[in-house]
C-alpha cells in the first residue's frame, strides 16, 4: 500500500529446484515469469521478501506463488 513506508531490501523467487529465477531490490520491478529469457513452466515457486521497517528492524517473509500460464 502507498501508506506503507517499509523499504524493500530484496525480493527473490526460486524454482522447485532451488534455483534463483528472479531477484530485485527495486520495489517497482516485478517478475514476468521468465528466467534467462525463457518462459518458466506453470507450477509453484518460492518467494523470499526482505524488508527494512521504519524503526530499523529487518524482517523476512517467505511463501509460495503459483505461476499459471
Amino acid at each position: 500500500p502507498k501508506n506503507n513506508q517499509n523499504r524493500l531490501i530484496r525480493f527473490s523467487i526460486f524454482n522447485r529446484f532451488g534455483q534463483l529465477v528472479f531477484e530485485t531490490s527495486d520495489i517497482k520491478k516485478g517478475w514476468n515469469g521468465n528466467w534467462n529469457n525463457s518462459p518458466q513452466p506453470s507450477g509453484t515457486f518460492v518467494y523470499r521478501l526482505e524488508m527494512l521497517s521504519l524503526d530499523g528492524r529487518t524482517f523476512t517473509q517467505k511463501g509460495t506463488i503459483a505461476l499459471i500460464r
